[in-house]
């Protein structure tokens, strides 16, 4: 059952991978074997994520978190082939995300989340970069503008090669990316460039330690950026760019969006095309209705909430169609209603017009 677990693992996510780690969670549970149905559930709450199915991650969170007291008995192990600790440790960071997705779920219960993802940590032994990054998500969707901040100031030193594979921290990329989204519509041209100079190839990513780096070098590369991290770095320069008007580099980056997410799943297609519509409506392209349509319809296929509710906004506006205002608000209104700061709803009907 392990070296099935061990084939998993290598396996790109889908739908059927996804369907095969819930089956062996099941089998492994049935033969009593913790440690491989964990790690079963790990996986599949990684390949639910990374479809945008998040409901079902959370799910898989639940079955997590009721295993937990039982895993946390066992000695420590030491870290093997199979890796229990780091594997357990990145699915309930899917899950906690996958949590803050939906905006039905109280942030009460995504800090319930937070607060076993913080025992976890400390019972095997890592740091906390893994817990700050959800922690400061959590403090952008509530609006605690002051909590982001010094959450910032703490993750900036820890984005390296080194804490992502030995820390259970995310990708260097990825978490230079969640700074510039969490600076919002009101970062500069030169405030997102300067945040992304690493995955620009204009700075280097934060060293390693130095007797780290040639093991990172081997297993990872030079580059600190994995694949999900370089389809969105043109969007969020496509975005930032657009805003400033530099229209003709913006057309430059969403259309290398495009081209990066030719082959990937759905969500990085949509958020291409989210790029791509935007700038088509600046532009006044022939095509911008075409794909403005498409987006109207490929928009529910982003789970993220937010996600979604910004391209729905890109789809109006291009389209003038206001059979799509009454989803847009209702959507606004579901993430208000789990937060104090109100103010997508407001934020919405000033990018609508209304």
């Amino acid at each position: 059952m392990r070296e099935r677990v061990v084939e998993l693992r290598g396996e790109d996510p889908s739908p059927t991978v996804l369907v095969k780690a819930g089956a062996l969670a099941v089998e492994a549970r049935a033969a009593s074997d913790l440690e491989a149905e964990v790690l079963a559930r790990s996986l599949e709450a990684y390949y639910a994520r990374f479809l945008g199915k998040h409901q079902h991650a959370v799910v898989v969170g639940a079955e997590l978190l009721e295993r937990w007291p039982h895993l946390k008995r066992r000695p420590v192990p030491e870290e093997d082939d199979l890796d229990v600790a780091r594997r357990l440790i990145w699915g309930m960071k899917y899950v906690a995300g996958s949590a803050m997705d939906i905006p039905e779920i109280p942030l009460a219960t995504t800090d319930e989340l937070l607060a076993v993802l913080r025992e976890m940590l400390d019972h095997y032994g890592y740091q906390h970069a893994a817990l700050w990054i959800l922690e400061a998500r959590r403090a952008y969707i509530a609006g605690d503008d002051g909590i982001l901040k010094e959450l910032v100031l703490r993750l900036a030193p820890t984005a390296t090669r080194y804490n992502h594979a030995r820390q259970c921290g995310d990708c260097p990329a990825c978490v230079l990316l969640q700074f510039v989204e969490w600076l919002g519509a009101e970062a500069t041209v030169a405030e997102v460039e300067e945040i992304l100079a690493p995955c620009l190839g204009t700075q280097p990513f934060l060293p390693d330690p130095p007797e780290w780096k040639l093991i990172g070098d081997l297993l990872y590369g030079p580059l600190g950026s994995c694949e999900n991290a370089d389809r969105r770095v043109p969007v969020y320069l496509s975005r930032a760019y657009l805003r400033a008007g530099r229209l003709g580099q913006a057309q430059q980056q969403a259309e290398r969006a495009m081209a990066l997410a030719e082959t990937a799943e759905a969500e990085p297609k949509v958020r291409a095309l989210m790029a791509r519509t935007a700038v088509a409506e600046v532009m006044r392209a022939d095509d911008r209705r075409a794909l403005a349509e498409r987006l109207s319809a490929d928009a529910a296929l982003l789970e993220d909430a937010y996600e979604q509710l910004h391209a729905l906004v890109i789809a109006c506006q291009t389209l003038g169609d206001r059979r799509l205002i009454p989803t847009a608000l209702a959507l606004a209104d579901r993430l208000d209603a789990r937060v104090e700061k109100k103010r997508h709803v407001a934020s919405t009907k000033r990018a609508l017009g209304l």
